[in-house]
């Protein structure tokens, strides 16, 4: 019996002895073609290009998963985005104090460079703008939104994008914007003069609404020709909740998946697609209807010009919808 039990045991640990064996030889053979993969991504990594000063990247790192593709998992598992707090611009700020001018971050699957110095950004953005210009492929800015590739904006570079860059330029012109300065102006006085009235209720009041109604009235009455009456009408609130989600869903805040795009399924089981849908879908009905009434009325404004010139920019409609709600 003790032949028996010491020939299980002597069994027991040699198996145990082999999988050991087994299990240390796979994490290293792991690991050598892991640093294999990572020096080769390095000899072709465009932000670490031999020759090249390397641009400052702050150290706060921490890991994420994202399992959209081996490559992307294994390149970013670790990054800025939880770095940045509930306050980025004051993290960036810390960081460019630390690291200088120009900071480079990696926000998933993007890369972001931050530059704080207005010679440096005047060079790279102006003189170097032919090869910066160019937007990321973003799923709500550039393929909702922009209806793959209109206006100006959240648009790629092409001629689509110098067509609507042009017509853009052409509206804008110093003799258009004095057509309407009165019209303006009128607006202006009507939003203060309902500011002045609220006032003097003896109650306080809140300013941000009627700096809404005076920024938005601007640009709706300059676009559009036409009039918003108070801080409660329809076609104010409109405005502002498109801009509230454009700037919402533009960012990672909004959508992940712009940063992360494994976890794309987050905006299909969630309400994020729904509402980006809904942002765009309500852009697209108020600007018809408010282009309709521009082009047929009698009020002068922007969009009357937009559509003089559109067919020789070789523009559609849905070109201008977006240009027009772009102005803003």
């Amino acid at each position: 019996m003790e032949k028996i039990s010491k020939c299980i045991f002597e069994s027991e640990y040699a198996f145990t002895v082999s999988k050991a064996i087994v299990a240390s030889v796979a994490i290293k053979l792991a690991y050598i073609l892991y640093s294999v993969f990572c020096k080769s991504q390095n000899d072709t990594d465009s932000w670490n290009r031999e020759g090249f000063k390397e641009i400052p990247s702050p150290p706060e790192k921490y890991p994420y998963f994202d399992t959209k593709a081996i490559n992307t998992w294994l390149l970013n598992t670790k990054g800025h985005i939880l770095s940045l707090g509930n306050m980025p611009s004051l993290q960036v700020e810390k960081w460019h104090k630390e690291h200088g001018p120009i900071i480079h971050l990696n926000m998933g699957t993007a890369h972001w460079v931050f530059i704080n110095n207005p010679q440096i950004a005047h060079e790279v953005l102006v003189k170097k703008g032919a090869v910066t210009s160019e937007r990321h492929n973003h799923k709500f800015a550039y393929n909702m939104y922009s209806k793959n590739g209109s206006g100006i904006v959240f648009n790629r570079t092409g001629k689509k994008w110098k067509n609507s860059r042009n017509i853009a330029n052409s509206i804008l012109s110093p003799q258009n914007i004095n057509r309407i300065t009165g019209g303006l102006e009128q607006s202006i006085d009507s939003s203060l003069e309902t500011l002045k009235e609220e006032s003097q209720k003896n109650e306080p009041v809140c300013l941000l609404p009627y700096l809404e109604l005076i920024t938005y009235g601007v640009i709706i009455k300059a676009v559009f020709g036409k009039d918003v009456a108070s801080i409660d009408d329809p076609l104010l609130k409109k405005f502002i909740y498109i801009s509230r989600g454009v700037m919402e869903h533009s960012g990672p805040k909004g959508n992940i998946a712009s940063v992360l795009p494994g976890f794309s399924w987050i905006s299909r089981l969630t309400s994020v697609e729904k509402d980006m849908h809904a942002v765009v879908n309500i852009r697209d009905v108020s600007v018809k209807e408010l282009l309709n009434d521009a082009v047929s009325g009698e009020t002068d404004c922007l969009v009357k010009h937009a559509f003089s010139v559109k067919k020789e920019n070789n523009l559609s409609d849905t070109d201008i919808i977006v240009l027009a709600c772009k102005s803003r």
